[in-house]
């Protein structure tokens, strides 16, 4: 278990690391999803055809 923060710069920069780490995780969950609704867009507007050799 890390130990608490001590100095004021200490709390500031484990604060500043706690909201960038969540919102990398928040950008790459709402990166993801629009992918998945980019991949399923893309997948229906293709026609049923095969594909060129």
């Amino acid at each position: 278990m890390p130990l608490a923060p001590q100095t004021l710069h200490d709390k500031t920069a484990a604060a500043a690391k706690l909201i960038i780490e969540t919102e990398a995780v928040k950008r790459a969950d709402r990166t993801a999803a629009l992918k998945a609704a980019r991949l399923a867009r893309d997948a229906a507007a293709l026609p049923d055809a095969k594909p060129a050799r």
